[in-house]
């Protein structure tokens, strides 16, 4: 029972390890979340955005559902080339004359195209302006008013005071041109990585302030037939409801989903002939049939923007200056999937609201509740496993949760993050780990304290294996060993006869000798009391022959007895005779005694008899026992004695002396001690 009401101490404590430290990873995720409130992020929260990269690139590994692909289909990317930038001839060089720009969107509105999206800053009057007119801005005012379907990039500012600034093209004779345009502004993740986009931008401290679009968001509303009286913002920031669209936001922004093919594939439409598109030389009415014999803008939405080169995975930024430089001169963004043009990372976003693939963060509470499980079960299975199965149990835990996670992020669309649960994971594992070493090695030094004064170093050390301590059971056990007693014949005499310190120095002397021999046989060193010696075999390790090397250790003893005598003789010291005795049986072995003084000792009957045996034995005797000869009869000689009353049992107790080695094993006595010594270590 004290053994038991101790492996549960330290479940106990691991347990309640495992739960403080799950509540201070909450506490501390609760914390964090006001960092990301405040545009911040922690370093938790950026390695759960980088394993959320991680999961889109394996689910595009796959590649994406026919939903997806039919979602990926309404959305054209018209891509001005470096080629048409760097040709100063044909288009009059970039920028471009707004006249190009005017023909591009009456081209690609008459060839069916739904929606034309000018991802191009128009804020400065354009240079190809007549003298004194307004000739080239007008060509484009003129197209978008004759446009319904046309989105422009602007910009916005917000101001104190003021709130929200919006800055519009400087192309006043557009009618309606707050209905026409959409903010291009959008905030890069801390690592400069484009995850989220702002769908409408507001004054956060005046939010009932009119709220504007993003180009994404004035371009749905034209693809879908929406107007802007038709959205409906959530305050929380948390949804944007677009007709009958529910859109899931986190902090006012929507997480893109992207979908990015592996090899040359590619889902949305590209187009590269923006060359031919713009130029005048080519007829207007000829471009326009063939584009409506082929199909390939009818219907859709047509993304007009800088890009086209070769970017993408493979494409890598030494330095976050040169990747500010590529943004703000080829209108390049760095993406979870490598560098990608602007006007990609809007086809995107569009595609992530068309298709339905959105993303969100995992609720709060869930994330809680994934952290305190942990904890808890840790606490609960950590103490009950060796360190192995632990370790192993971590590495399974840690790779079923990203599995989840991978899960719930494709089949669900939660981004639920690994960092936080398994931070509170590892830090439980650490800490009991920590906790459980600690206890067993106070274990460790409780048990050679007990046993380096009673066992040869190498049995002290073998008791320092976890295993052998759990089954060492220090509490009480039941074994069946064998007990030796030693005793010294006529000690009150020699006690009396000579000096007290006399008697002291020849007691080391003889105790040395039978110490000496008994490191051999590797006994347990119970005790010395007085003149007399206690040794016990087969504790704490159950070992076989245990009665044989018994009786071969009292054998060794008598014969140095003999020749320790022999030279006190010479010396002129008093000399004395032992008896010993010798008895196999269970017995209950443990630790004895209070908080102050323990030791580990056997109790019980057979312990009595063996007591009983030296004290009946005479000088150079060694009595044992009728269990111990059963099991020595067939390498020892001994003859029958007379049965001997012993106190507490009414039947008198058969013994037997101890002759010697049998014949056939005289001559080898010293091989035969040998090979059981080998054994032992």
């Amino acid at each position: 029972m004290r053994e038991l009401r101790h492996d549960q101490n330290q479940a106990r404590v691991c347990l309640l390890i495992g739960v403080i430290l799950s509540l201070l990873v909450v506490a501390a995720k609760i914390g964090t979340n006001f960092l990301g409130w405040t545009g911040r992020k922690d370093l938790l929260t950026r390695l759960d955005e980088r394993s959320n990269d991680w999961y889109g690139q394996i689910e595009n590994a796959s590649g994406p559902s026919q939903g997806e692909l039919s979602a990926a289909r309404s959305i054209v990317i018209l891509y001005v080339t470096e080629e048409a930038i760097n040709d100063p001839d044909r288009l009059n060089g970039f920028p471009f004359p707004r006249a190009h720009f005017a023909r591009l969107v009456r081209v690609l509105s008459r060839a069916g195209a739904k929606v034309v999206v000018l991802d191009f800053m128009f804020y400065d009057q354009s240079r190809f302006n007549r003298p004194g007119t307004r000739s080239d801005d007008e060509s484009l005012e003129k197209a978008a008013n004759a446009s319904t379907n046309v989105s422009l990039a602007a910009s916005y500012s917000l101001e104190a005071g003021a709130g929200l600034v919006r800055i519009l093209p400087t192309l006043p004779g557009v009618k309606d041109l707050d209905g026409k345009v959409g903010f291009v502004d959008q905030k890069e993740d801390p690592d400069r990585v484009f995850r989220k986009i702002d769908l409408y931008a507001f004054a956060p401290w005046k939010r009932e302030s009119p709220h504007f679009p993003s180009l994404e968001l004035d371009a749905l509303c034209k693809y879908l037939g929406l107007s802007r009286s038709q959205l409906a913002w959530n305050r929380e920031g948390k949804r944007l409801s677009l007709g009958s669209r529910e859109i899931p936001l986190e902090n006012h922004r929507l997480r893109i989903r992207y979908l990015y093919p592996r090899d040359d594939r590619q889902y949305f439409a590209i187009d590269r002939e923006t060359y031919n598109y713009m130029d005048p030389s080519i007829p207007e009415d000829e471009l326009v049939k063939s584009l409506l014999d082929d199909g390939r803008f009818t219907g859709k939405i047509v993304l007009v923007g800088l890009g086209g080169g070769q970017v993408g995975s493979s494409t890598r930024v030494q330095t976050m200056s040169q990747m500010a430089d590529l943004g703000s001169e080829r209108d390049i963004k760095l993406t979870p999937f490598g560098l990608m043009p602007g006007a990609e990372v809007h086809a995107q976003a569009l595609h992530t609201i068309l298709a339905g693939r959105f993303l969100r963060a995992a609720p709060d509470l869930f994330v809680f509740a994934v952290i305190l499980l942990y904890g808890f079960f840790l606490g609960f299975a950590f103490p009950r496993a060796s360190p192995l199965l632990a370790f192993l149990g971590i590495v399974w835990l840690v790779c079923a949760h990203m599995t989840m996670a991978f899960a719930a992020y494709r089949y669900l669309g939660y981004c639920s993050g690994v960092a936080w649960p398994l931070l509170g994971l590892v830090l439980c594992y650490l800490s009991e780990f920590t906790y459980l070493s600690f206890v067993t090695y106070k274990e460790k030094k409780l048990v050679q304290n007990l046993f380096e004064g009673y066992l040869s170093p190498e049995v002290v050390a073998s008791l320092k294996d976890e295993k052998v301590r759990r089954e060492l059971q220090l509490s009480g056990k039941r074994e069946k060993v064998t007990i030796f007693y030693s005793d010294i014949r006529g000690f009150t005499t020699l006690s009396e006869r000579e000096t007290p310190e006399a008697v002291f120095n020849l007691l080391n002397e003889y105790f040395q000798v039978m110490s000496d021999v008994a490191r051999k046989y590797r006994p347990y060193m119970d005790k010395f009391i007085g003149d007399c010696i206690m040794a016990v075999f087969s504790i704490p390790q159950v070992r076989p022959d245990d009665a044989r090397l018994a009786v071969l250790m009292a054998i060794e003893m008598q014969e140095e007895i003999d020749r320790l005598q022999e030279r006190w003789a010479i010396e002129g010291k008093p000399t004395f005779t032992v008896g010993m005795g010798i008895n196999t049986g269970e017995v209950i072995a443990g630790i004895v005694g209070s908080d102050y003084k323990k030791d580990y000792t056997v109790i019980g009957d057979n312990v009595n008899l063996a007591a009983r045996l030296y004290t009946q034995a005479r000088g150079r005797q060694i009595l044992v026992s009728e269990s111990t000869n059963s099991e020595i009869q067939d390498l020892i000689q001994t003859i029958p004695l007379e049965p001997i009353y012993v106190k507490g049992k009414e039947e008198r107790i058969q013994v037997f002396e101890v002759v010697g080695v049998r014949e056939a094993w005289k001559g080898g006595i010293q091989q035969l001690r040998e090979e059981y010594l080998k054994r032992l270590k």
